[in-house]
């Protein structure tokens, strides 16, 4: 989970940055590093439905079947994330490297957590 999060916090990043700057190489970047997400996300979903069918399993990880809900939730949060980069990403290519006015780019960027 913690190696989908770090792909998609940098999908996040850099497909805002695409649709700021009009980076086309950018975008397409974005939308290829879902593929990774995407396989990342049913590997877990995987690996938690094996724990919560193997009661042995759970008690030798020391996870229980609640804690296996919460992390398919919290995963299934971070995959839907990495759709909405693509997303954006896709609407950049859409526009075809056409930018947001200044004032808006401005905008954009002092948006909580300062992504770009």
């Amino acid at each position: 989970m913690r190696r989908n999060y770090a792909i998609v916090a940098g999908m996040n990043r850099d497909a805002a940055a695409s649709f700021i700057n009009g980076d086309l190489q950018l975008a397409k970047s974005v939308i290829a590093r879902d593929d990774e997400s995407n396989r990342l996300y049913f590997l877990l979903v995987r690996i938690l439905r094996t724990i919560i069918q193997a009661p042995s399993l759970s008690e030798k990880l020391g996870i229980t079947s609640i804690e296996c809900l919460d992390y398919r939730l919290a995963a299934s949060l971070i995959e839907a994330i990495g759709d909405a980069c693509v997303q954006m990403a896709a609407k950049t290519i859409e526009l075809n490297g056409i930018k947001p006015s200044g004032e808006l780019q401005k905008l954009l960027a002092g948006l909580p957590g300062n992504l770009f």
